[in-house]
């Protein structure tokens, strides 16, 4: 007998605003002021919901961190701190890239390392070599790194 693989998809927390989940309220919520990507679960007291094995409902909150396993309404979920590698348009003047060292115009399509926040052209200089240009994170990855399946969840 064999079984396919999981197939997961990774869904983005939308910044700043919170998130419902289900009937049973769960909530995701931005924690708010810190200027980071710190996300806190709330729970409400009845509900049946378990963070790592843990049952969350008994504090009605907890701050979220990498590898999370959430189990609600007969869903599991996992939270992933890390940042995606994403395609935007340069909004400052004066900045050049870190792999070619070219000075970018405003609107040229940037693409900021993930980890430490270089700038790349988003084509040609993000992908040239394996890693970014300052730090090791992968240019492969545009997505996560990390997965529930890699991560030994099954």
């Amino acid at each position: 007998m064999s079984f396919a693989s999981p197939r997961w998809e990774c869904v983005l927390l939308p910044a700043g605003r919170a998130v419902r989940l289900g009937a049973q309220g769960l909530s995701f919520h931005p924690a708010s002021g810190s200027g980071s990507a710190e996300w806190v679960l709330l729970a409400a007291p009845d509900s049946r919901v378990s963070v790592n094995g843990e049952n969350a409902a008994v504090t009605g909150i907890r701050v979220l961190r990498h590898k999370d396993m959430i189990c609600a309404e007969g869903m599991r979920l996992f939270f992933s701190g890390e940042k995606i590698a994403a395609v935007s348009a340069l909004e400052a003047a004066d900045v050049h890239c870190a792999r070619c060292q070219s000075e970018m115009q405003t609107g040229t399509p940037v693409l900021l390392c993930p980890e430490c926040g270089a700038p790349h052209h988003a084509e040609g200089c993000w992908d040239a070599a394996p890693a970014c240009a300052l730090c090791p994170r992968p240019t492969n990855a545009r997505g996560l790194l990390w997965s529930p399946v890699e991560g030994g969840w099954s």
